[in-house]
């Protein structure tokens, strides 16, 4: 009796099959290694590219790794980009002159625009990945007209907020939520990417009396859910905005020499460096929220050269639980969960950093299809003139 006729469609499926789980291993902090196997021929490419193996690969890898970090001289400089991982380098806010970055979530940054002698100007939202950008007035009503004589705040978010996982946010679509205060009044506003206009003005009184504090006028904002947290100017105030019922509340966290940096596991994450070690307050969001205190002894992490100089906590990665420190030698991280430190560049000019979190795969669409074939391009270029090498 003969052999079966060979299947040729068989043996290509299996190799897929193989070829996509190697795929899904590739570490998320090396982009380029998506985009060098994506140049070598059409299948893998097609692997890569598919939307499915994007959701895919970020169910497998979980939180979306840090790609780099935005900081400015002071303000009104424009905000400069610096990557943190070997192989990605983003264009999207170089050459923007008088861009100041306010805030970055979601893989999106939140820019504050100038033109000429405006002191306020207009916002940029931009993807650093697919280079899309979006202008957004700052003008969501009369109510904001003298913008520059009060406190305001402002902060970006995906336009899912309390329906995404933000592994794989819907693409171009973002909340932006602009907070201010004058007086004894308090008011927000959100602008909806998807209705591309600005929703109505809500007010609450600030009914709280608050001391003044003495930490960095510089600050971070949290999002729990559907609410932003603001710090509140150099108090112990901080702004909760729940931009889904669309409710103001003022909230009192008695911490000192501490400051807000973001949300890690549904509590507000507060942190400052006293001596050597770095002290982490967990505090529930709400009025009368508890505080867990966590202390990190810094001298077996940091070198003493480092730990000699002034160091200062200057972010939170909340996908990579890591705080970033500032010293007067370089940038360095110290991870939550294993208390491992890394340095991360070699000089920071700032006392705050804008940290950029985001995959950069074939699969936001076609946002990223778009980035994943350029990126191809380059390198499909690089391997037919180095071949090997590379």
């Amino acid at each position: 009796m003969s052999p079966p006729p060979f299947d040729h469609g068989s043996p290509p499926a299996l190799v897929d099959d193989a070829m996509r789980e190697i795929f899904l291993r590739i570490p998320p902090d090396d982009p380029a290694s998506l985009a060098r196997a994506s140049a070598v021929c059409t299948a893998w490419r097609g692997i890569i590219s598919d939307a499915d193996f994007g959701r895919e690969y970020r169910a497998f890898h979980g939180a979306p790794p840090v790609l780099g970090f935005l900081y400015s001289y002071s303000y009104f400089w424009p905000s400069q980009f610096i990557s943190t991982t070997a192989s990605f380098r983003s264009p999207a806010c170089h050459d923007r002159h008088n861009w100041y970055a306010l805030d970055s979530r979601h893989g999106l940054v939140l820019f504050q625009t100038h033109r000429g002698g405006e002191e306020i100007g207009d916002f940029a939202v931009c993807d650093l990945v697919t280079h899309d950008q979006w202008s957004v007035s700052a003008h969501a009503g009369p109510e904001w007209s003298d913008i520059n004589n009060y406190w305001w705040k402002a902060t970006v978010l995906c336009g899912r907020v309390g329906q995404c996982d933000h592994r794989d946010c819907s693409e171009g679509a973002f909340l932006l939520a602009l907070v201010g205060a004058k007086d004894t009044e308090v008011f927000a506003s959100v602008y909806s990417s998807e209705a591309g206009e600005w929703s109505a003005t809500i007010f609450t009184e600030m009914r709280i009396s608050h001391m003044l504090m003495n930490h960095s006028e510089q600050w971070h904002s949290a999002l729990v859910g559907n609410k932003v947290y603001l710090p509140y100017d150099n108090t112990d105030l901080v702004v909760e905005y729940d931009v889904g019922a669309q409710e103001l509340a003022m909230i009192k966290v008695p911490l000192v020499w501490t400051a807000l940096v973001g949300e890690k596991d549904g509590m507000l994450l507060y942190a400052s460096v006293q001596e050597s070690e770095l002290c982490l307050w967990s505090v529930e969001p709400g009025p009368n929220g508890a505080a867990r205190r966590r202390v990190i002894d810094l001298d077996p992490l940091l070198p003493s050269f480092a730990l000699s100089s002034f160091v200062e906590v200057v972010g939170f990665a909340e996908g990579a639980g890591a705080i970033f420190l500032r010293t007067d030698f370089g940038l360095f991280t110290v991870e939550l969960s294993s208390s491992r430190s890394n340095k991360v560049h070699e000089d920071i000019f700032d006392d705050r950093i804008m940290l950029y979190e985001s995959f950069y795969t074939g699969g936001h669409g076609e946002r990223g299809r778009r980035a994943l074939v350029g990126a191809t391009r380059r390198w499909a270029g690089l391997l037919w003139l180095y071949g090997e090498n590379l």
